[in-house]
């Protein structure tokens, strides 16, 4: 059962602005009205992000009950009804505030011609609000003063201390000109902005999203406006370090190549993503955490796809889906997206005068020439990074573990929607395993998602596709038995076929992909980071995703991992000059150490509260993180 936001007390990532600590210091004593204040800021204090994570735990309730008899309220009952949400210091003064109310209308209706006494019966009731008003505020400053003045609370100034303008929390147009001049006088706002922003949140590809969110920023008149600094969205991130002045490079546009981009741009640094595809293509389901859930919720998932993770039975995305949605946000934070960009190699500083005195990338197509402190692989299995870093990847795991994929388009019928999401392995739900092999159908594992498309993968054995003639020849290698030309794709679509009949889906469309695949050797890298030196220059390299370790799919772990890992690589960038290199290469290990221990079935080393998780990796782990000197 998920737990509702009554159920959940503590803060999720970034949550920071006050210091739940020296909380506890504020409610000491025992003085009655510091409790009864502390009562009234906890009334105040609404926290929408709260709101909006519930949503995601539940479906969308059909229809609006806002216009029924039973939901609505006369005009004589509504002052009440508000009343009740008050607290209880409150209420007397309000109370009587309302009668004299009340009796101020009667008056009105009964004695027009003295209006005298109406305006002062008004004006004592607007005395009458000032004075509580003041009473708390000054009972509330008080109070705070008899604490340790490092409580946060002493930093916020009372209403009538602030100016005239802050009180109002609608900034006027001299302001917004202060606060942001170049883009003032540039910025001229299009028409059809509505429109290119729908199409921008309506876009399913790289390419499509690139060219609406091009058009959109030509609407809003910041096409060529250079911005002081990104655009911070998101209020999450209050209590990070920043990265500011920091540039780096990362390679894949992957999720979790994007996922550390967004991190990195929303600490203040200037990120430059490499994507050498034209397209998003994968379709495969991502099962992810809860953890992983708040964080993309947070970073707007829901909003840019309003079916994220709706499923009643697990949490999954498709690549491509959670691809564009992070593409999305990268783009509106300020991250720089090179599509259709494939890299090269790392470029070494050079004093001979034909080459940059820095590290620099080579790409192809060239981007513009620039000097990065820092470089991220995110590329997957395709690597072109890590040897050149100076960093080992090995195979691990030899293991034969042979795999099948098929998807094909979810038509959302009332008989697909009543097929029920599983995920059947030889530990859990082995009966229905048994089921299978009296049909045929000899598996180790099998998950079934639905979402845009119906997906399922599994692992036959070798055996189950030879009697199946799924393959021809029964070579020794994985890697030669499955081979195009040694796969029979007849068979293979009929073995899918039974697979899916089995599971009694039923299939309105053709296979948009059925697939054997090899997935045996996984490898992993000797270390997560280095850094390089050459002519008094460094350039810090780091390796997330599957570049850094590959996960075996049906343990379901690969998404957390690598979000894990990215913000363990984007924590590393925004401690250069901080801590030495050799601190930070530690802590990078540690944290590392505890991704390979991660599984399903094995937490240990992760804190229990996930909503305290932050880029801080000593959030999220629970081991010690050891001092060099």
């Amino acid at each position: 059962m998920i737990p509702t936001a009554t159920h959940r007390q503590d803060v999720y990532i970034g949550e920071g602005l006050v210091d739940t600590d020296e909380l506890d210091d504020f409610d000491e004593g025992d003085d009655h009205y510091n409790k009864s204040s502390r009562k009234v800021l906890d009334y105040l204090a609404i926290d929408v992000a709260e709101r909006y994570l519930d949503d995601i735990y539940r479906e969308d309730e059909a229809g609006d009950n806002t216009d029924s008899d039973g939901g609505s309220l006369s005009n004589d009952e509504a002052p009440n009804a508000g009343n009740q949400g008050l607290p209880a210091i409150w209420r007397p003064a309000i109370m009587k505030l309302n009668e004299e109310e009340v009796s101020s209308n009667q008056f009105d209706q009964k004695a027009p011609k003295e209006t005298d006494r109406k305006k002062k019966t008004r004006t004592d009731k607007e005395l009458a609000w000032q004075k509580v008003r003041q009473c708390l505020i000054e009972e509330e400053h008080q109070a705070a003063l008899r604490h340790d003045h490092r409580s946060p609370y002493n930093r916020i100034k009372p209403v009538d201390e602030s100016s005239p303008s802050s009180q109002d929390f609608r900034l006027p147009p001299e302001k917004l000109r202060v606060l942001s001049p170049p883009l003032w006088a540039t910025a001229k706002v299009a028409p059809t902005v509505l429109s290119s922003f729908k199409t921008f949140s309506a876009a399913q590809d790289l390419g499509d999203t690139m060219e609406a969110f091009n058009k959109l920023m030509l609407d809003c008149g910041l096409s060529g406006v250079k911005m002081e600094e990104p655009w911070h969205m998101y209020c999450h991130i209050r209590t990070a370090v920043p990265a500011a002045r920091k540039r780096v490079c990362i390679i894949g546009a992957g999720p979790v190549g994007l996922r550390a981009a967004v991190e990195t741009v929303l600490l203040g640094g200037q990120v430059v993503v490499l994507e050498k595809r034209a397209n998003f293509i994968r379709e495969n389901m991502l099962h992810l955490w809860p953890w992983v859930v708040q964080d993309l919720a947070s970073l707007g998932a829901k909003i840019l796809f309003s079916h994220f993770c709706k499923s009643k039975m697990y949490f999954h995305v498709s690549t491509r889906q959670l691809q564009v949605i992070l593409l999305k946000v990268a783009l509106l934070v300020g991250v720089t997206v090179h599509t259709s960009t494939e890299f090269q190699s790392l470029v070494p500083p050079s004093l001979d005068g034909n080459g940059n005195a820095f590290y620099s990338v080579a790409t192809q197509p060239q981007i513009p020439v620039t000097e990065f402190t820092a470089v991220l692989g995110a590329s997957g299995t395709n690597d072109k990074l890590s040897k050149s870093a100076g960093i080992n990847r090995f195979v691990f795991s030899r293991k034969e573990a042979l795999g099948v994929v098929c998807y094909f388009p979810n038509l959302g019928t009332i008989e697909e929607t009543k097929v029920k999401e599983f995920s059947w392995t030889a530990n859990l739900k082995s009966y229905m395993l048994d089921k299978m092999r009296k049909v045929g159908l000899d598996l180790e594992n099998i998950v079934y998602y639905r979402g845009e498309m119906h997906y399922l993968v599994m692992t036959p054995k070798r055996q189950n596709l030879l009697d199946r003639q799924v393959v021809k020849v029964n070579h020794h290698s994985p890697k030669d038995l499955i081979v195009n030309e040694n796969v029979n794709q007849s068979a293979l679509h009929e073995f899918a076929q039974c697979v899916v009949d089995f599971a009694g889906i039923p299939r309105r469309s053709e296979f948009t992909r059925v697939n054997l695949f090899d997935f045996s050797a996984r490898t992993r890298a000797d270390k997560a980071a280095n850094v390089l030196t050459s002519h008094g220059k460094k350039l810090y390299v780091g390796l997330i995703g599957d570049l850094l370790l590959e996960p075996l799919w049906h343990e379901g772990v690969g998404t957390c991992r690598g979000f894990l890992g990215a913000l363990d690589s984007v924590w590393m960038v925004t401690q250069i000059g901080k801590k030495s290199d050799e601190q930070l290469l530690a802590d990078r290990e540690v944290a590392y150490r505890v991704m390979q221990r991660l599984a399903g079935h094995r937490r240990d080393d992760m804190q229990k509260n996930v909503r305290k998780y932050t880029v801080d990796p000593r959030s999220r782990y629970t081991v010690t993180f050891p001092q060099l000197h």
